[in-house]
């Protein structure tokens, strides 16, 4: 299952850019609120899979809520 979010960092001068982004959730370990408008996305990088050690995030300008919304209504097909 795939979601569009914008993504933003701050790039070497310190300057913010933002950029849409398609993200592929079906390889997703689990997500979290950072605030009301942005969501981190974890994902397995290595082969611990026990503990996660080798994880790694994405950090995206969506609502946990819509995150929410594509998982429940892909788990309804």
């Amino acid at each position: 299952m795939w979601i569009k979010a914008k993504h933003v960092i701050v790039d070497n001068q310190g300057r913010t850019v933002d950029r849409n982004i398609t993200v592929n959730l079906s390889n997703a370990i689990c997500y979290a609120e950072l605030d009301g408008e942005k969501s981190r996305i974890y994902f397995e990088v290595g082969h611990d899979l026990e503990d996660h050690r080798n994880a790694s995030w994405v950090d995206v300008h969506e609502p946990k809520e819509k995150l929410d919304n594509i998982i429940g209504k892909s788990k309804k097909k």
